[in-house]
């Protein structure tokens, strides 16, 4: 066209998109101006606690916030104010602030199990001085959590989960990572093929080298009952499970001793607490030591190693 004496105009270039992003799914649906007067007053010494109000279980609200709390007097402050396309008969599970406390991420999901063609989801990131929005991300998938941590490199990320589980109405697609000083572009992300299974929570260990998530049983409705679980140990310096610790049924949450020699998982369907030896020298493995059950503790003798 342009040999014919036309002008050339370039495509809009997409600068926020990134080769990870591309290949997890994760897209850039909005971004906004979120500056602006601040939502709440803040003077130095307060301490101040983020929560959500969802829509889902029964719930009366009739949007999804985000409510900022006094946490010394142990009242409301604010609460955001978001428009029905991206709030209405939407609900939230886990939201996140940023560890420098810039962007708050609060998931825009739908009731778990809802129905088919229900409303699109999306993970909304907003500013938290403002509580504007400052983009919407969309992944085809169920947005569940958002987790804040550390890596070994002192590098400060935002972990997004979906809701995972192989059910007929649930569109899990594993999990992402976001850069909240990058544009809060993706990083890395793990598709549930990546993981061979569909992770429910992930937690990063206290001096943020391994990812370590629960995995249960492929189906729930199914299996859950009859099939156990696994807790994969993912490298977070490659982003690649190094080991896949056998479980009861079935693996849930994940807490790690201060020192970060032990973890203890919950089973969900079993009612116990299991306890990890975690293998912290080269070429050793993370071993499952000792259970705790509803009534007893006993050490742990099977070869779940």
């Amino acid at each position: 066209y342009g040999q014919r004496g036309g002008d050339t105009v370039v495509a809009q270039q997409d600068s926020w998109a990134t080769a990870e992003s591309r290949r997890l799914g994760v897209r850039l649906v909005e971004s906004r101006d979120s500056s602006g007067r601040p939502a709440y007053p803040v003077q130095p010494g307060d301490v101040l606690f983020f929560t959500n109000s969802g829509t889902s279980y029964a719930a009366t609200n009739p949007k999804n916030s985000v409510v900022v709390i006094d946490a010394k007097a142990k009242k409301p402050i604010a609460i955001s104010d978001i428009e029905g396309a991206y709030a209405e008969k939407l609900g939230s599970h886990g939201i996140g602030v940023s560890l420098d406390g810039k962007y708050t991420y609060l998931p825009a999901m739908t009731s778990i199990g809802a129905a088919e063609g229900a409303d699109p989801e999306y993970m909304l990131i907003l500013d938290t001085r403002t509580l504007k929005i400052d983009k919407v991300l969309a992944t085809g998938g169920t947005p569940h959590h958002a987790k804040v941590f550390r890596t070994a490199t002192g590098r400060d990320l935002v972990f997004i989960e979906h809701f995972n589980w192989n059910t007929a109405n649930s569109a899990g697609k594993g999990w992402y990572i976001l850069d909240p000083k990058d544009n809060n572009k993706v990083v890395t992300g793990m598709l549930t093929g990546d993981l061979h299974g569909n992770p429910y929570s992930c937690f990063t260990t206290p001096d943020g080298k391994f990812l370590y998530c629960s995995v249960p049983p492929p189906n729930r409705q199914e299996l859950g009952r009859v099939v156990d679980g696994w807790l994969a140990k993912i490298d977070t310096a490659t982003w690649k499970v190094v080991q896949s610790i056998p479980m009861h049924k079935y693996p849930l949450w994940t807490v790690f001793s201060r020192d970060g020699k032990y973890a203890w998982v919950t089973n969900s369907e079993d009612d116990k607490v299991l306890k990890v030896e975690r293998g912290l020298q080269d070429r050793q493995r993370d071993r499952v030591v000792a259970e705790v059950g509803p009534t007893r503790s006993e050490e742990h003798t099977s070869e779940l190693q």
